[in-house]
């Protein structure tokens, strides 16, 4: 179902969000791209980008497809002084980090093994680790966590995944907020490799398709 921003004024933010999305997820849109997609007036579209623009989250860039030989048109991309998305990944024996740029161009990723004799904090402490090296290098809007299952989403816990016993009812959501205060998301880690498959992958000009792992 396609998302229409609406042209009110108490929903400036809604519109912005949804101006940044098509940015993020689609290469270089032009204002008319964006006006036709979003069904935003010229002006409101006018008006957003101009700010995205005064704060560094998006940059204009010329076309590279234009064949005219008049002016090339002028596109929108995701400003390289944009804030970044930091991805945090348990895994069996491992912890992972991830940092992309909003349009998800992976910037940095590291893996830090664990072993069965490891703790719960210990754990934490990895996640600490590799959380505290990034969050010196740039600037975060958020964080989002996977985990193999089951977890509970709303509440933002990791439950009991097999095979990972020192995993447990730990309540990652809550632990990561206060640290960093940043807002945070829990997501079993199918479902958000099946949503980047959606976006990103080879499921994008899908309608429906299963994720298997």
């Amino acid at each position: 179902m396609i998302v229409l921003g609406k042209n009110l004024k108490d929903l400036k933010t809604l519109n912005k969000k949804l101006i940044l999305k098509h940015i993020c997820l689609n290469n270089q849109l032009s204002r008319i791209q964006l006006s036709k997609i979003t069904s935003l007036s010229k002006m409101t579209i006018s008006n957003i980008i101009s700010e995205l623009i005064d704060n560094q989250w998006v940059e204009e860039s010329a076309s590279l497809s234009s064949t005219t030989s008049g002016p090339k048109p002028v596109n929108l991309v995701i400003s390289k002084k944009a804030p970044k998305l930091l991805g945090l990944a348990f895994r069996r024996q491992r912890i992972g980090v991830v940092v992309t740029s909003l349009d998800f161009k992976i910037l940095q990723q590291q893996y830090i093994p664990y072993t069965d004799k490891d703790t719960a904090q210990d754990i934490l402490n990895i996640c600490y680790s590799l959380i505290d090296k990034v969050i010196k290098k740039y600037t975060f809007i958020g964080i989002g966590v996977t985990s193999p299952g089951p977890v509970d989403s709303q509440s933002g816990m990791i439950l009991n995944p097999p095979n990972m016993a020192q995993v447990q009812n730990i309540e990652i959501v809550k632990i990561l907020e206060k640290r960093y205060g940043l807002k945070t998301y829990l997501n079993k880690d199918t479902q958000g490799s099946a949503i980047a498959e959606k976006f990103w992958g080879n499921g994008k000009e899908i309608n429906e398709f299963i994720y298997y792992s």
